[in-house]
């Protein structure tokens, strides 16, 4: 459980990158979200080709790494390079809905799923958790007052089935990409 949350505290910090395109000018956040991507990914090279760093990383990071990331590249390194992606190909405010969902609703569905889940729906996706992506996401949406009720609806049960049906790949990069990609359809 201790890896469980300490992984739930580093999710909600990628909220730095939601919140540096809302603050700062594109010449300032792209970097900065490119500096983070970078670190993470150089980080997940190192504890694959450097045996002293993948023992440090194992030592410090360990709990918190899924299995499936072991041997692959880890939620944060896709996280990161999902937000660089939207900060430099999608307007501001869809790449911020999108990394809200990720960095808040993800989060959220995911602790909920974990300690209140009981109705499964795919692998260790629950009703609980789809609910609780949709709930945090449609209330998201409602400080984006360019989206109708209809079109918050939307996105937000979307959103919510995108993260149900991600288990064959990384949501941090499924979550915020397809759901860019259907609000940059539906504005």
């Amino acid at each position: 459980m201790k890896g469980f949350i300490l992984r739930k505290l580093v999710h909600f910090s990628s909220l730095i990158f939601p919140l540096s395109i809302i603050i700062f000018e594109k010449k300032i956040y792209l970097p900065l979200i490119a500096f983070f991507f970078g670190g993470f990914l150089t980080a997940d090279f190192l504890r694959f080709e450097v045996r002293s760093f993948r023992k440090f990383f194992k030592e410090f990071f360990g709990e918190m790494i899924k299995k499936h990331e072991q041997k692959f590249i880890t939620g944060a390194t896709w996280m990161c390079f999902s937000a660089f992606f939207l900060a430099l190909l999608f307007p501001k405010k869809i790449a911020v809905i999108s990394l809200l969902f990720l960095s808040i609703s993800d989060n959220i569905a995911s602790i909920i799923g974990k300690l209140f889940g009981r109705i499964k729906i795919i692998k260790d996706k629950t009703l609980e958790g789809f609910i609780a992506f949709f709930i945090s996401s449609f209330i998201i949406t409602l400080f984006f007052p360019e989206l109708n009720i209809l079109k918050k609806l939307f996105i937000s049960f979307s959103g919510a089935l995108i993260e149900i049906f991600s288990f064959d790949f990384d949501d941090n990069v499924t979550v915020p990409i397809l759901t860019a990609i259907l609000l940059w359809v539906i504005l």
